[in-house]
């Protein structure tokens, strides 16, 4: 019984292996994200380390960082090598960062921006 379960969820693992369609990333040279603010109660303190995880498609990439509706935040540059990812670490901009609070419209919008048509 135990080898008829095992080769059931082996055969459906790789039916749904091979059924899922390919998948595509976002390419373009702007993106915008605000991250929600996370609850200090979900393994405080909440929401850190704060990552921003980057990964470049067939060539090279230089990423800018940036907020524009805040004129102290100082853009971060970021240098991706062609087929390779890069991590930024954000926690110490999370109160920056974070939307909040809720059902308002924040300026804590944050821009990565790209010289040419890239995939990401």
């Amino acid at each position: 019984m135990k080898h008829i379960y095992e080769r059931y969820v082996t055969l459906m693992f790789i039916v749904v292996a091979l059924s899922t369609p390919k998948l595509f990333s976002q390419s373009g040279t702007d993106f915008w994200f605000a991250p929600p603010e996370i609850t200090n109660l979900h393994n405080s303190p909440g929401g850190e380390p704060l990552y921003l995880l980057i990964s470049s498609m067939g060539q090279a990439s230089t990423i800018t960082i940036s907020q524009p509706a805040n004129g102290g935040f100082t853009p971060i540059i970021v240098n991706v090598a062609a087929n390779k990812s890069a991590r930024v670490n954000l926690t110490a901009f999370k109160t920056l960062l974070e939307t909040e609070p809720t059902n308002t419209v924040p300026v804590s919008y944050t821009h990565l921006t790209l010289p040419t048509n890239r995939e990401v």
